[in-house]
């Protein structure tokens, strides 16, 4: 029984880690209001994401990168249109995470930002600092 539970969480800790990993480099377009008022278009590379083709965010991995949580910086020197920011309240470091889910019969990226010096619990369901959602078809 032992030997099973063990089995069960190191498949569960590695489709999870493959889950953060499947994200570098894959494009995607804003499905919602915000992502199109305020960030267009997304790239995800490793160590950042581009916005629209042209502003780059430094991202970092946080933690074993099991919960898909990377930390930003300098978000207050991306230049997007009409002068929006990442958050609303012009958020300079934070957190990023980002979850796969399905919207309207396709996958489509969340993309949550978090503002604050703690990477947020994702155990708690009132999700404390979060700042902006933005969503994203393939």
């Amino acid at each position: 029984m032992f030997r099973f539970v063990i089995m069960i969480a190191m498949l569960a800790s590695c489709s999870s880690i493959s889950f953060a990993s499947d994200l570098t480099n894959t494009q995607w377009r804003p499905f919602n209001f915000t992502a199109e008022a305020v960030t267009g278009s997304l790239h995800i590379t490793e160590n950042q994401l581009i916005f629209s083709d042209r502003e780059h965010l430094p991202i970092k991995a946080v933690g074993d990168r099991t919960t898909a949580t990377y930390a930003f910086t300098n978000a207050t020197n991306l230049k997007f249109n009409g002068g929006r920011t990442l958050c609303s309240n012009g958020v300079n470091t934070g957190f990023l995470q980002f979850k796969i889910v399905k919207l309207e019969g396709q996958e489509a990226l969340e993309l949550r930002v978090f503002r604050g010096p703690t990477p947020p619990d994702t155990s708690e369901d009132t999700q404390r600092n979060l700042c902006s959602t933005y969503l994203y078809i393939r």
